[in-house]
């Protein structure tokens, strides 16, 4: 039975939209009216929750939850960091440079104001509000996250991204010149190149980047320690998604 936009009820005509519903037409849509937005592709709705009162007691509800945090998956499942923390992922893109199979990078759209974020149409919510549980967990009912701005500025954390972006741009493009010039080298010499001067005199260009790519990420999470806020190094994810470990959110 196609769904109509009172399915979703609270959202905007937009987010309905990238439900896959068109807010005045209570057919499926054949073919995409407007192009293609990005979105956070990590989340995903949640039907079957316990929605909390004012008084924090769960009760039955209709409405999905959008999961925008997940479990920590770079600690042990019996650790306390496991029980205490979750991960925010900050999806990988592949439109913004011409080779963005062979250099990662990661969306600077702060997480929840992504073009095609699911937004309630009652309200303009700027922080993140939780709307009820789910597995022992809390989350709210649209795309925003408990990192920004509750635990860190917009303006913060748009600076981190773009600077682990320019890091795996210089590391992985493979028309810098130093890249370029070891490559060459490498041919020329049969791999005895890297093999015997990267390996006992100096590092290739785009392993020093990456180094210094770890560097940048371990000073950073020395500056967010006290915000509960650590940094996984992209090399743990496969350069797949950013991963930023946050306190497990809780209600107040």
């Amino acid at each position: 039975m196609p769904k109509t936009p009172s399915s979703f009820p609270g959202y905007t005509d937009h987010s309905i939209k990238v439900l896959g519903v068109q807010a005045n037409d209570s057919r499926e849509p054949e073919e995409s009216e407007e192009p293609l937005q990005f979105f956070n592709y990590h989340e995903f709705l949640i039907p079957n929750y316990e929605k909390l009162t004012s008084s924090n007691t769960p009760t039955n509800n209709d409405k999905s939850l959008l999961a925008s945090h997940f479990p920590n998956n770079h600690s042990t499942v019996t650790s306390s960091t496991y029980k205490d923390t979750r991960i925010v992922r900050v999806p990988r893109v592949y439109e913004t440079l011409h080779m963005s199979d062979l250099i990662p990078q990661f969306s600077t759209y702060v997480l929840g104001k992504e073009p095609a974020a699911l937004t309630l149409a009652t309200v303009e919510a700027k922080t993140y509000s939780m709307g009820g549980s789910f597995d022992d967990n809390y989350f709210g009912e649209t795309s925003l996250t408990p990192l920004i701005p509750d635990l860190i500025s917009e303006q913060k954390y748009i600076e981190i991204v773009e600077r682990i972006n320019l890091y795996l741009l210089n590391a992985f493009n493979p028309y810098n010149i130093y890249n370029a010039i070891e490559g060459l080298l490498d041919i020329m010499t049969g791999t005895l190149y890297s093999r015997i001067f990267n390996n006992y005199v100096r590092e290739s260009h785009c392993k020093r980047n990456l180094m210094e790519l770890e560097s940048y990420v371990n000073n950073t999470n020395m500056q967010l320690e006290p915000q509960g806020i650590k940094i996984i190094s992209p090399r743990r994810s496969g350069y797949l998604s950013l991963d930023i470990q946050i306190p497990r959110p809780k209600p107040v």
